[in-house]
């Protein structure tokens, strides 16, 4: 009995060994291969589902910013006409610096925008592109031919997407500056205007009454004639050392808003040798440092012990980082404590240097706002100061030439009025139609009348129009994707 129970233990751990032996056999390499691309497929699909999801955010989030931008286009239009109509400085300066202020928050938000966009159709084009299912496997070749056409129509519609949207972002800025300062600058330049050629016309209208006096006095009484030609010169000369003065000082006022214009644009980096030692240190909690070091290497440098990252850039490129950090952040802080912290963290250190930006670019705005003002100033005095020239050669050459240049002068004046006149006119009527909204080309002033603003919402809406059948075409490619997709998974799993 003991031998045959000896017997059957034996053939027990014979069968053990045997059974140990089958476990530990390698599978092939092919079928490695196979499992290996398989679970590959699978998780590139998981995170092409993610990368979706960000391009959903960015789409819901450019609607909402579409939607707040048409609202503030709308409220700036009326803050231009309170600022227009106000009763006091006082009054005009608060509409106008509210209308500043909503042109910077314009800024950022659309920035802020293009940036979300960017990241999440970046992330999408990664994930599409480690879409595959390697040749390994056992997939019929029709159907991972049917996989790489249509990931390539989704990489080619993406880029037209990306391409509108980016458009749509550039109208929307360039409508918003015309909304905020470009329209206001307008109206201050047609205004000014206005009151140039009223003053250019007034001292034309001066030297013609002048001259008809002349020609009315006793012409027999030269010196009569002469005291009022140099009562005219004295009042001439007075004007023009008064306005030379102004000049004097407006170029002055001018060169130190242009040292500190030169200073604005070094801060935001406007012409690329800029400011580039903006720098932020974000503390990171140790349990996820090894994630963020791995995820963000390239952001900037990591302490040793890797619980701080710094990033040192222009302001721009480094609230774009601070972005990208941002919103990784945000999407994981619900997972635990730490990774809350390392949002809140950013959170506070973007919103820091984002208020930093929209500082700077609210000074420079102004800035630029002053000199183009100030210019439009020096362009009239100018302007006045050549006629005051001419009018003063004019009498001068009266002096020595009396009665032989009177009446030719006195044509010469008339017709000076008249033109001066048309130009008043023009100018009258320019005003006017701005006032319905209506401009000329500002680099061609004969150019006909059109609504800029409405032509800019226009061009958007085609864009957006456009940009909505791409995304009807991008989610129809996207449905077959997926189907497809599906169908190799079926495939994967018989």
């Amino acid at each position: 009995m003991k031998m045959r129970f000896a017997n059957l233990l034996g053939g027990f751990v014979l069968l053990g060994g045997f059974l140990v032996g089958c476990v530990s056999i390698d599978e092939p390499k092919g079928i490695q291969d196979i499992r290996s691309a398989k679970v590959d497929f699978l998780k590139a699909q998981t995170a092409l589902q993610l990368a979706e999801a960000k391009l959903t955010e960015a789409k819901a989030a450019t609607e909402a910013a579409n939607a707040k931008l048409q609202e503030s286009y709308a409220k700036a239009k009326d803050l231009q006409n309170a600022a227009d109509e106000a009763k006091s400085e006082q009054d005009k300066a608060r509409f106008e610096l509210e209308l500043k202020e909503m042109q910077a928050n314009n800024q950022v938000t659309l920035l802020n925008l293009q940036t979300q966009v960017t990241n999440a159709q970046i992330a999408y084009q990664n994930a599409l592109f480690e879409l595959n299912i390697l040749k390994t496997t056992t997939i019929p070749e029709e159907y991972m031919a049917k996989l790489d056409n249509i990931k390539n129509n989704l990489a080619s519609v993406l880029y037209q997407i990306t391409s509108t949207e980016n458009s749509i972002i550039s109208e929307n800025l360039a409508l918003n500056l015309y909304v905020a300062k470009d329209a206001v600058l307008y109206d201050y330049a047609l205004k000014n205007r206005v009151a140039e050629c009223t003053k250019n016309l007034q001292l034309a209208q001066s030297d013609l009454a002048t001259l008809q006096q002349l020609k009315t006095t006793n012409q027999a009484n030269a010196d009569e004639q002469k005291t009022i030609i140099n009562n005219k010169l004295t009042a001439i000369n007075a004007d023009l050392n008064s306005y030379n003065a102004q000049l004097d000082k407006l170029n002055i006022t001018l060169a130190d808003l242009g040292t500190q214009k030169s200073l604005s644009d070094f801060n935001l980096d406007i012409n690329g040798n800029g400011k580039q030692d903006y720098n932020a240190t974000i503390a990171i909690p140790s349990s996820i440092k090894t994630d963020i070091k791995n995820q963000f290497s390239y952001l900037g440098v990591f302490s040793s012990d890797l619980t701080s990252l710094s990033i040192t850039a222009s302001l721009t490129n480094l609230i774009i980082r601070l972005q990208t950090l941002k919103s990784f952040a945000d999407s994981k802080k619900t997972q635990s404590d730490d990774w809350a912290t390392l949002a809140s963290n950013v959170n506070k250190i973007y919103e820091l240097n984002t208020k930093t930006l929209k500082d700077l670019n609210d000074a420079r705005i102004d800035l630029t706002n002053d000199i183009d003002t100030k210019n439009l100033q020096k362009q009239s005095l100018t302007s006045y100061i050549s006629n005051l020239v001419g009018q003063k050669n004019t009498f001068n050459n009266l002096l020595t030439n009396l009665f032989s240049s009177l009446e030719n002068n006195i044509k010469n004046a008339t017709k000076n009025v008249s033109d001066l006149q048309v130009e008043l006119n023009e100018a009258n009527a320019d005003l006017a139609a701005w006032q319905k909204d209506y401009s000329r080309n500002q680099n061609d002033p004969w150019s006909n009348y059109s609504n800029q603003k409405a032509n800019m919402q226009l061009d958007i809406t085609n864009l957006e129009n456009n940009l909505k059948n791409l995304k009807d075409k991008f989610d129809a490619l996207t449905k077959q994707k997926d189907e497809l997709v599906k169908l190799i998974n079926d495939y994967n799993n018989k």
